[in-house]
């Protein structure tokens, strides 16, 4: 019987390091589902969040300036390029790159294109 309660006592330690194991892995567990969590909100608020451009082009040097905002700047510049949109960029032939800055909220780039614009 004493064999018995060695091995018993054996086992239970074994049965307690094995549910220290557990809940260490456990605890790893909800820790990377927490950093996996974050990225997720992170990745999410991202993914709403846009770049919006304010650009200016040339017609030639020193001639004709364009100023405008948008929030996908190399559609745009191709669209003057290709003269695809009718309007003055097209008219004047303004269409070589000169020169961007990039906002992540739209009010901060219509203030800095008014600004550029006075």
């Amino acid at each position: 019987m004493k064999k018995w309660k060695n091995h018993h006592h054996y086992d239970s330690k074994r049965q307690n390091q094995s549910n220290l194991s557990s809940l260490s892995s456990c605890s790893v567990l909800r820790q990377e589902i927490k950093v996996q969590a974050a990225e997720n909100i992170f990745n999410k608020n991202k993914m709403f969040s846009k770049d919006y451009y304010v650009y200016i082009l040339a017609s030639k040097r020193n001639g004709t300036l364009y100023i405008e905002v948008t929030n996908d700047i190399i559609r745009r510049v191709q669209e003057h390029k290709e003269g695809i949109i009718e309007g003055f960029t097209k008219k004047y032939r303004v269409h070589i790159w000169f020169i961007y800055e990039i906002y992540g909220d739209i009010g901060d780039a219509i203030y800095r294109e008014k600004q550029l614009k006075e």
